[in-house]
């Protein structure tokens, strides 16, 4: 079974990973569900409390283009945030701007992710596969937990590729 609150897979009593009990539901799944909402939140956040920095900041970054020197075009990187793992935990966030993005031969786009925990800064080479006639795309980010988040593309048409699941670490 999937944990409801970190959603591990398990057998057993409880989760192994956050210790919420394995809740047996009887009736409607899905209107006992919603009453047992709340209770999943709070239990969430107060495992992610301890157990993740809700404070790392996950970003795109992009080279802009700031001019020329001679024939070759110059650029700086900037970072665009999403925001927080609290802020983005179980949603989608996109970025307000398009970016433009070119897939390469094999239908894929790189982007280059930036996590910080405001002391140090990684970044991660994410492969979005499959998408195909690039130009204009939103980036977005989903994170069902506060280890792994996928990234999204998307355009006019709605969303054209998503990465594998990514770990923050």
């Amino acid at each position: 079974m999937k944990c409801l609150v970190c959603g591990k897979e398990y057998d057993g009593a409880e989760c192994p990973e956050c210790r919420f009990p394995n809740v047996q539901i009887i009736g409607d799944y899905d209107e006992e569900l919603k009453k047992l909402q709340p209770k999943i939140e709070e239990y969430r956040k107060e495992y992610l409390k301890r157990n993740a920095n809700l404070s790392w900041k996950i970003g795109l970054r992009v080279l802009r283009k700031i001019g020329f020197e001679g024939e070759r075009v110059k650029a700086i990187p900037e970072v665009f945030y999403f925001g927080t793992i609290g802020d983005i935990l179980d949603k989608d966030i996109w970025l307000d701007n398009p970016f433009v993005g070119f897939a390469n031969a094999n239908n894929e786009v790189a982007l280059d992710i930036v996590i910080s925990d405001g002391t140090n800064t990684s970044n991660k080479n994410v492969i979005i596969p499959g998408v195909k006639d690039t130009v204009y795309l939103n980036v977005g980010i989903y994170m069902s937990d506060a280890d792994t988040f996928c990234i999204k593309l998307k355009d006019k048409r709605g969303i054209v590729g998503m990465s594998y699941p990514c770990s923050v670490k």
